[in-house]
């Protein structure tokens, strides 16, 4: 054992870590105790999945505050997910049971027994998501400052889920609103498998200091990898079928996680993979876990995969990208592209725990341009690049949110001390004192604050109490309305209603066919019966936007004539075709052609989706139709190739500036947030510039390449 850093822990520590059987701590362990015991700032902990990351923090945590631990509320931990709240509450309960430490859980599934108990007796370590956090300032102000004053350390768990979001920001608000309250200093652990630029995390945790927030990484895993591209091209829009013959026949008696981007697909791919691995082996052995089946259902598909012995597999969405626990898992497989490095390193990691074996991880894709976004993350990921992440300047919808959130929980603020406290937060270091005033006035006007006469105390007015009175209030994004899905009484998950979704309709959901035999207007209800066959489910979808490092990886691929050894079977020809059709263009590595068809020219810039969009909100503020595609390739209606060359010309030599643009852009283009539908105008612009552009990196990117004309 790695004697140093563990003979630094307190004894009850030790003792928990010989109890426990361990014969040595991982590198983020050795690591990270020292430094947590002695850096009086925040600390970073970066290392790869399923590395100990948990524990790493824990145990010094844990030997800072015990001695007052059993009396006191001491460690906040914070996570972006509720399962992961769970997971790490079992992992917890039995690390620290030999030591009696109290640890809770506290979010929307949490019984209020349970929640009373918390209450009335605040001790050890509490597990909470910002959303709950959030409700508890707002609605319990007096009990949070009560139960959390003796609280000295925070971790907050899966940073980069947080930081460059939204919910990252709301998490940053609430964070200085709960160091005010409690008044005294508190120690943030913040964990990562995946950080771009820690830099910018550090800047994330202590706006103020950020120097002061010390970084501990661990190094990469040095596990061999066997990967593998195969490619089936769709003709529709379902999966292909000899994509699921393989795929039933590469996991049969493997214990497999296969992720998948949409839950259309992963619903109507599970229906198949159980029909074949009937015909097989008379059972379904393919289990589905998304954010909408039923949380009964996921429980028991996270237990399934902890059994050491099963060989089912789950088909998952992002829900089982983040660190729950879920065992030995023998082979990973991703159906078309991460959106991100980042995930692509997520989800690998959730292969390969067994010291004696390598990680196997599978791929698939079936369109053209994520055979080739497969090819560039795979190859990035190689190559240890991660997504920098970028932090919000003007995020005026949370700013919104957290300004009537703040005027509930303190009902004396004047004005000038509102702005004051919001401004000095250091969560939106765009937002300036004059516009600041400007939104002030507009919600005093709309009547989502109210000042009183006299005193000139500011509460929340009748507009905003309509939507604190929501319960959807405390998620700063949006969640659609689905339907609840039950069969006989038991919850099966929820969809959205779609088009025409009604009774004798057809769906697929936690991985069987179901027909709707009624549907309750009121309860959003469906009931449903079994069937044999079912169309594809509706859900409303969401993407991450390309970097544009990915992008250039494309291109690159593109220009190369090498095929890796890992690409297979009907992508090593897809792959070939591609090139040949790139080479007809007769381009240098840096030239990018422009070409027009019919009425149509389009520019094949490979850029990232931020710079495409941004070139493409340009051309729509000067009234020419535009769009971009999944190749970040820019096409312009009613414009020849050469007047888009010059057009992009002329940006490049003269860049123009956001606000102009903005005042041009039809606002149905503004794709107001959950909360910013709720702001006038010129602040819905300058949120959508921050968030939705990226003018400096489209002249970047323009400035790097040459725009040359090709039939």
């Amino acid at each position: 054992m790695a004697q140093f850093a563990s003979d630094r822990l307190a004894p009850e520590i030790q003792k928990v870590i010989f109890d426990s059987g361990w014969t040595d701590l991982t590198p983020i362990q050795t690591l990270a105790i020292p430094v947590i015991l002695d850096h009086p700032g925040d600390v970073i902990l970066s290392s790869d999945t399923a590395s100990g990351k948990t524990e790493a923090a824990f145990l010094p945590a844990l030997s800072i505050v015990l001695k007052s631990l059993r009396d006191n509320l001491k460690i906040l931990y914070i996570s972006p997910l509720k399962a992961l709240i769970n997971d790490q509450n079992e992992r917890l309960k039995l690390l620290l049971e030999s030591i009696d430490v109290k640890v809770s859980s506290w979010h929307g599934d949490i019984s209020q027994s349970q929640k009373k108990d918390i209450l009335k007796n605040p001790s050890g370590i509490l597990q909470i998501t910002p959303e709950s956090l959030e409700s508890l300032l707002i609605n319990r102000p007096g009990d949070l400052v009560r139960i959390l004053r003796h609280v000295e350390i925070v971790i907050i768990d899966e940073i980069h889920a947080f930081a460059g979001k939204e919910r990252g920001t709301h998490l940053q608000s609430i964070l200085s609103r709960i160091k005010e309250l409690i008044k005294h200093k508190t120690k943030i652990i913040a964990l990562s498998a995946t950080i771009g630029n820690p830099e910018t995390i550090k800047q994330y945790l202590d706006t103020k200091n950020p120097d002061s927030v010390a970084l501990v990484e661990a190094p990469p895993s040095d596990k061999a990898i066997q990967y593998c591209l195969m490619h089936f091209p769709r003709t529709g829009k379902s999966i292909p079928h000899n994509l699921i013959l393989d795929l039933e026949n590469l996991t049969n008696g493997y214990k497999s996680l296969i992720f998948v981007n949409s839950k259309a697909d992963l619903e109507e791919a599970s229906v198949m993979l159980n029909k074949l691995s009937e015909r097989r082996t008379h059972e379904s052995r393919f289990l589905v876990h998304h954010a909408s089946i039923a949380p009964s259902q996921r429980k028991y598909v996270e237990a399934a995969l902890k059994e050491d012995n099963s060989t089912k597999s789950v088909l998952a969405t992002g829900t089982l990208e983040l660190g729950i626990d879920v065992g030995q898992i023998d082979m990973v497989v991703q159906i078309d592209s991460t959106f991100t490095v980042s995930s692509l390193k997520q989800r690998l990691g959730r292969s390969g725990r067994r010291k004696d074996k390598s990680r196997t991880f599978m791929l698939y894709s079936t369109k053209d341009e994520q055979l080739l976004q497969c090819m560039a993350v795979t190859d990035l990921f190689a190559n240890k690049w991660i997504e920098p992440i970028r932090l919000a300047a003007e995020p005026w919808d949370i700013f919104f949110h957290q300004t009537i959130s703040i005027v509930k929980q303190n009902s004396n603020l004047s004005v000038g001390q509102l702005l004051d406290k919001m401004l000095s937060s250091g969560v939106y270091p765009g937002i300036r004192t004059g516009t600041a005033q400007q939104l002030l006035a507009n919600m005093l006007e709309k009547e989502y604050l109210e000042e009183i006469e006299g005193t000139k105390e500011i509460i929340p007015g009748i507009e905003a109490e309509r939507l604190i009175n929501n319960r959807q209030w405390y998620a700063i994004f949006d969640t659609p309305v689905e339907f609840g899905v039950f069969h006989l009484d038991k919850e099966i998950g929820s969809v959205y209603p779609g088009f025409n979704m009604d009774v004798g309709s057809t769906l697929t959901l936690s991985g069987k066919p179901w027909e709707i035999i009624e549907k309750d207007e009121k309860k959003f209800r469906f009931y449903v019966k079994p069937v044999s066959n079912a169309g594809r489910p509706y859900f409303v979808s969401s993407t991450a936007p390309i970097h544009q490092v990915i992008r250039d990886k494309v291109h690159d691929i593109l220009c190369e004539t090498t095929i890796p050894k890992y690409v297979k079977g009907q992508a090593v020809e897809t792959l070939d075709s591609l090139r040949k059709e790139h080479r007809q263009f007769d381009l240098r590595p840096a030239d990018r052609a422009i070409t027009t068809s019919g009425d149509l020219s389009t520019a094949l810039l490979y850029a990232g989706d931020l710079e495409a969009s941004t070139l493409k909100y340009i051309l729509i503020s000067r009234g020419i139709a535009a769009r971009s595609d999944g190749f970040g390739h820019l096409t312009a209606e009613k414009m020849d190739a050469k007047a888009l060359q010059a057009f992009l010309e002329e940006i490049k030599a003269s860049p123009p500036d956001i606000n102009t643009v903005l005042e041009s852009l039809p606002t149905n283009y503004l794709k107001p947030s959950k909360y910013g539908k709720y702001l006038p105008e010129w602040a819905q612009k300058r949120l959508f510039a921050d968030r939705y552009t990226d003018i400096p990196g489209a002249i970047e990117h323009l400035n790097k390449i040459n725009l040359v004309l090709r039939g």
